[in-house]
């Protein structure tokens, strides 16, 4: 992932060094971190309310 954009991961994430990389489209070396581990279920991700509330109804 773009090393500038691995912020705020779930818990149970961490980002680790990784050499840049050569993507096509980008010009130069595109900064990235590799992630590890497994992302723990708490409280900032929740999402039960969406996918328990009442279905749409036409």
């Amino acid at each position: 992932m773009p090393a500038d954009q691995a912020v705020n991961l779930p818990v149970g994430l961490t980002a680790l060094n990784h050499p840049a990389v050569e993507l096509p489209g980008f010009n130069g070396l595109v900064q990235v971190v590799a992630l590890a581990g497994e992302p723990l279920i708490d409280g900032r991700y929740d999402i039960n309310e969406v996918l328990l509330g009442a279905p749409f109804v036409s």
